[in-house]
């Protein structure tokens, strides 16, 4: 794990990244770098996860972090976690060439309504699925927050938040139950919804609430169901399989080029008399050996991102 930043300049209520800092502060790309550099050589690390709640809020900042591990010795691997909209297909080009391979971003809910209520920031427009999709594109794994087990879900409004899930369809998808953490604001809005307050069950996984329409057993039940019903899918499979399998992606997109009816020494002209552009590998090509950065735990309930429009058929 690697910080370059810290802080989170969101609002979530039930948010713990911003008990501590409600701003975001950069540290020093050079130490950045010599901290990435350090471990590759003293440690024999080759991936590396950035702990930022909101990496690449400052853009100048984020070209500068990328160019020190554009200049380490040997390329690696790394994972960010943000928010959508500070990863653009200019930043993540930026990154991947550097060696990005995993974003992690929070997409939590398509209900507005909920969204709202908890103080998160919605904008207009599907950009969730349009951001999975650019991701698959480029190559680069997306792992993605939901989250379930608000004090007013019901059976109706979580299995929407799996039927979104299975829509946008990540390469990971993390079904949070709604925690009340100490020194949020969502813990003093509910406090006589409170049913335990053991912290060793606030891990995330755990239903710790009293909830209106739900007992404790059936959202621990539900939140089982999304996890079973979100993967065991053929469409899961089809849409992230070039992740699963880089080797055979790989040899996938090396046939795709051998086929190609391009020669390099007298090349085809088209009708116009102007040669036709290089073949290139199939888009949503992984790298050839991706290792395995993606997180086991949690995804963190801060990161952020926004409720979606209706428009994208479920998978």
């Amino acid at each position: 794990y690697i910080q370059s930043s810290r802080g989170c300049t969101l609002s979530c209520s039930y948010c713990p990244y911003i008990i501590l800092e409600n701003k975001v502060r950069t540290r020093s790309a050079g130490l950045v770098g010599e901290e990435l550099r350090r471990g590759m050589t003293q440690y024999g690390f080759q991936s590396f996860k950035f702990r930022d709640p909101l990496f690449g809020a400052k853009k100048k900042h984020l070209q500068e972090v990328a160019a020190e591990i554009g200049r380490l010795p040997r390329k690696i691997q790394f994972s960010v976690e943000s928010r959508i909209e500070h990863l653009t297909r200019e930043t993540l080009e930026m990154l991947r060439d550097v060696g990005l391979t995993s974003v992690t971003v929070g997409i939590e809910t398509p209900s507005r309504d909920t969204l709202v209520k908890y103080k998160r920031a919605p904008v207009k427009g599907d950009k969730q699925g349009q951001f999975v999709d650019l991701c698959r594109e480029l190559g680069v794994r997306v792992v993605s927050g939901f989250m379930i087990g608000f004090p007013e879900d019901t059976r109706a409004s979580i299995r929407e938040v799996l039927r979104y899930a299975k829509q946008v369809n990540p390469y990971a998808a993390n079904f949070n139950v709604c925690t009340p953490y100490p020194g949020t604001g969502f813990i003093s809005e509910i406090q006589d919804k409170i049913a335990s307050r053991d912290w060793s069950r606030y891990d995330v996984y755990t239903p710790n609430l009293k909830y209106e329409h739900l007992t404790t057993e059936e959202v621990a039940q539900l939140h089982r169901d999304c996890f079973r019903q979100y993967y065991w899918r053929w469409a899961w499979l089809r849409g992230n399989w070039q992740f699963l399998f880089p080797r055979l992606n790989a040899a996938v997109s090396g046939l795709s080029r051998w086929f190609q009816p391009t020669s390099a020494s007298s090349p085809a002209k088209t009708d116009e008399g102007v040669a036709p552009p290089p073949a290139v590998a199939p888009a949503g090509s992984a790298p050839a050996s991706l290792l395995p950065i993606v997180d086991a735990g949690p995804v963190a309930e801060g990161a952020c991102s926004v409720p979606p429009s209706a428009s994208r058929k479920a998978a």
